[in-house]
């Protein structure tokens, strides 16, 4: 059987979000007379595609470095959520109605298309998302699920602070993060193309650089599926 590989990763590059702030900057290169090319990354640690360990939000938490390999290695479950539109939230009912299927350890991808339907380069992808109700965390904690990714921003009070006047969030308030995160699910933020897998089921591979003491950490999510 053969194997198609789907990039679920969104490219790190200047973006406007503060959060997403990062540089590149050259320390050597050729054009200087230096033998080679070395070049300096400066990023914040929950940047684009990234992965959360609970130390984001449980004091004495897990660290990303913590992780075992195999705990972003496994079985991936794509979730059809395509039609749940723009501020629309995603709750239990919905998951009764479309994911029936999920398993425990099961690696549980929510795929809205939002990466299609708002560019992430735009203020409207963050304002205007879908986001998680609280039934919809505790619905996937019950049923002890090994990670759960999102293809949009995943809380409702992400879009505060692009709000007119600008919001201040409780940590409550991102329920995902209080949630799902506080039982060691891994969280996957900010996945694209799953619109492209064309099986429900793949093999994923989520792997985040292995920083000392980091609680969240950009990385690089694969899927292969049999074609």
């Amino acid at each position: 059987m053969a194997k198609r590989i789907v990039d679920l990763s969104y490219t790190v590059e200047p973006h406007w979000r503060p959060v997403w702030k990062n540089g590149l900057a050259v320390r050597e290169d050729f054009s200087q007379g230096d033998d080679f090319r070395a070049t300096t990354l400066t990023m914040e640690c929950h940047c684009f595609t990234h992965v959360d360990g609970s130390l984001h939000f449980v004091p004495g938490g897990t660290t990303v470095d913590q992780f075992p390999a195999e705990k972003g290695i496994g079985k991936g479950v794509i979730i059809d959520l395509a039609e749940v539109g723009p501020n629309q939230p995603v709750t239990a009912d919905l998951l009764d109605k479309h994911a029936s299927f999920v398993q425990e350890g099961d690696m549980v991808l929510l795929n809205t298309l939002w990466y299609k339907k708002r560019s992430h380069t735009t203020k409207e992808f963050w304002t205007e998302a879908p986001y998680m109700e609280t039934d919809a965390c505790h619905w996937l904690v019950e049923r002890k699920v090994k990670a759960v990714g999102y293809d949009f921003p995943p809380d409702y009070c992400i879009r505060y602070p692009y709000l007119n006047p600008p919001k201040k969030a409780k940590a409550e308030e991102a329920v995902t993060h209080d949630i799902i995160l506080r039982e060691e699910i891994l969280i996957i933020e900010y996945l694209t193309n799953l619109g492209e897998l064309r099986n429900r089921v793949v093999d994923l591979y989520v792997l985040p650089l292995k920083v000392k003491g980091a609680e969240g950490m950009p990385c690089r999510v694969v899927a292969i599926e049999e074609v």
